[in-house]
């Protein structure tokens, strides 16, 4: 078939080049407003060769308007890559309001299928380790295909950071405590859960004492209106951390963007 819409209708599976993907757009005339972060991580995708056609279709009324696949269509153009994907056509135009219900699956929800406790807050913690290795606390995520794999090659064991840090995940993101004390315990075990103990308890700390600094400065940014960023977080987990291992006491804590 021609890379055009038809008025009856059928399907079947086609390549879908950037020219083509660009005139497609042009009959977007009734759709959600697009999201940069979607279609940039599926371009992202696309060019790590990780598209795969799954059945999904891009969808078009028998009038010839897109009604599903505007974002899929713009990461063609912003990978550069041709794709093959299922193309339906002859839709009735009715049918735009029951589309997109779903949402994308993530490490998240592969994860439980594998039967994994606590699925999301492990999933979560995987994606800051890979923050963590890649330097990008902020910007844009990685793609499931990724995580997945970062976690089935680097993420041994990021299990039994989940306990030790009930208390601190009340202190702070769960998600960054568990991933912290994985880190943490790389070099010390032991050191790690105590640190992270401390940190939820607040007890049997004197003053400047590292982890309570820490502790204070966590509850306080909590209250406040102008938060912290993610990086002077991490970065004053790590100064504390590394004043609580060396046992060395603390005036303030500060968070550098180094």
């Amino acid at each position: 078939m021609a890379h055009q819409f038809v008025t009856e209708r059928t399907g079947e599976i086609m390549k879908i080049s950037p020219a083509v993907a660009q005139k497609w757009l042009e009959r977007n005339t009734n759709n959600r407003r697009l999201s940069s972060y979607y279609y940039e991580t599926l371009a992202s995708a696309m060019e790590r060769g990780e598209w795969q056609e799954n059945g999904e279709a891009i969808k078009f009324s028998k009038t010839g308007v897109l009604l599903d696949g505007q974002h899929r269509l713009q990461a063609i153009i912003r990978s550069g890559k041709t794709i093959t994907t299922r193309v339906e056509f002859g839709l009735p135009d009715e049918v735009f309001i029951t589309l997109d219900r779903g949402k994308m699956r993530n490490l998240g929800d592969a994860l439980s299928m594998q039967g994994v406790l606590e699925a999301p807050l492990t999933a979560a913690a995987v994606t800051w380790l890979w923050r963590f290795k890649e330097g990008k606390l902020e910007g844009r995520h990685p793609s499931p295909t990724q995580l997945l794999e970062f976690y089935e090659n680097e993420c041994v064991g990021i299990h039994s950071s989940i306990p030790p840090t009930r208390g601190a995940q009340k202190i702070t993101r769960g998600s960054l405590a568990v991933a912290l004390h994985y880190q943490f315990a790389k070099f010390s075990r032991h050191h790690a859960d105590e640190f992270m103990a401390l940190l939820g308890s607040g007890a049997n700390m004197d003053t400047g004492h590292p982890v309570l600094i820490l502790r204070e400065r966590l509850l306080a940014d909590r209250v406040n209106k102008a938060r912290l960023a993610i990086v002077e977080v991490v970065a004053m987990f790590i100064n504390s951390w590394n004043a609580f291992v060396s046992n060395r006491t603390l005036r303030m804590l500060k968070g550098t963007t180094d």
